[in-house]
C-alpha cells in the first residue's frame, strides 16, 4: 500500500514538473507567435526575418516555421501575394530544407503572375470601354451640333435674306 502511494505521488510530482516545463515552452512559443503576428499585421519582412533568424537554432523552430507557413497560406487566400512571397522567401532563407516552402514559393509566384496578367487585361478592357464611351459622346455632340446648326441656319437664312432685301430696297419698299 505504501509502495502504491509512493508511486502515485512520484507520478504526480513528475507530471507537475513535466506540465510546468511544457507550459513554460508554450508561453515562450506564444510570445514568439505574437511577434510573428505583429510582423504579418505590419507587413514587415524585417520583423519576420528577425524572429525566424534569431530562433532558427531553437529546438522548437519547426513550430515557428509551421505557424509562419500557416500565416502565409492565409495571405495567399486573401490574394496578398507580394507579402506572401516575401515571407515565404524568409522561411526558405532560414531553412533551405523546407520543401513545402520552396513549393509554395513557386505556387505564389505563379499566382502573382496570373494576378498581374488579370489586372493588365482588366485595365486594357477598362481603357477600351472608356475610349468607346468617349467616341460615343463625340458622335452625340457632333449630331447635336449638326442638328442645332441646321435648325438655326434655316430661320437665319430667311432673316438674312429679308434683311439684305430691306437694306437694298429699303426706300422703295411699301408696307404691303
Amino acid at each position: 500500500m505504501k509502495r502504491k502511494l509512493f508511486t502515485f505521488l512520484v507520478g504526480i510530482v513528475l507530471s507537475v514538473c513535466a506540465v510546468q516545463k511544457v507550459f513554460a515552452v508554450d508561453v515562450y512559443i506564444v510570445e514568439l507567435y505574437k511577434q510573428i503576428d505583429g510582423a504579418f499585421s505590419d507587413k514587415s519582412d524585417r520583423e519576420l526575418d528577425a524572429v525566424l533568424s534569431n530562433n532558427n537554432e531553437d529546438s522548437n523552430y519547426y513550430l515557428l516555421e509551421n505557424y509562419t507557413m500557416k500565416k502565409i497560406r492565409r495571405l495567399v487566400i486573401d490574394k496578398e501575394y507580394d507579402f506572401a512571397l516575401q515571407s515565404n522567401l524568409i522561411v526558405i532563407d532560414n531553412n533551405l530544407d523546407n520543401a513545402e516552402a520552396v513549393e509554395m514559393y513557386s505556387v505564389i509566384a505563379a499566382a502573382l503572375e496570373q494576378q498581374k496578367l488579370k489586372e493588365a487585361e482588366e485595365k486594357a478592357r477598362s481603357e477600351k470601354e472608356a475610349a468607346a464611351l468617349e467616341a460615343e459622346k463625340e458622335k452625340m455632340r457632333a449630331n447635336l451640333l449638326r442638328s442645332v446648326s441646321h435648325d438655326l441656319r434655316t430661320p437665319l437664312t430667311g432673316i438674312i435674306g429679308n434683311s439684305s432685301t430691306y437694306l437694298e430696297n429699303g426706300d422703295t419698299l411699301t408696307e404691303e
